[in-house]
């Protein structure tokens, strides 16, 4: 027939079940301590973090300031380059309309001669 458990082996299983509640109740004070000690390297990592990306934005503040420091140098660079350019261009537009204003001239003062010249010739030639 079926075997009877005994009082001894009662007490046995409750004196195992007490070990093992001992036990959990360990694994659970250390898992909360492990637990603690996660929870504060995360809150120093966050911190760590914080303190990272603040310094990055900080230098990403400092090079746009140098990045539109060098954009407005260039810009006055180019301003200056841009009305010396246009001096040169206006210079170069005088000279030009003075130069033809002289050939002009010159042209005149040939034909003016050439014709001169001729006349004197139609002249010589009308007295022969």
């Amino acid at each position: 027939m079926a075997e009877l458990v005994t009082k001894p082996d009662l007490l046995a299983v409750r004196e195992e079940i007490g070990t093992v509640r001992t036990e959990i109740a360990s694994v659970k004070t250390d898992l909360r301590e492990e637990i603690g000690s996660v929870r504060t390297e995360i809150a120093s990592v966050k911190t760590d973090l914080r303190e990272e990306i603040g310094s990055v934005r900080m230098e990403i503040a400092s090079v746009k300031a140098d990045l539109r420091e060098e954009i407005g140098s260039v810009r006055t660079e180019l301003i200056a380059a841009r009305r010396d350019l246009q001096e040169s261009i206006a210079v170069a537009r005088r000279e030009m309309i003075s130069a033809m204003t002289n050939s002009e001239l010159r042209v005149t003062m040939r034909l003016g001669t050439l014709m001169t010249v001729g006349i004197g010739i139609l002249a010589a030639i009308i007295k022969l």
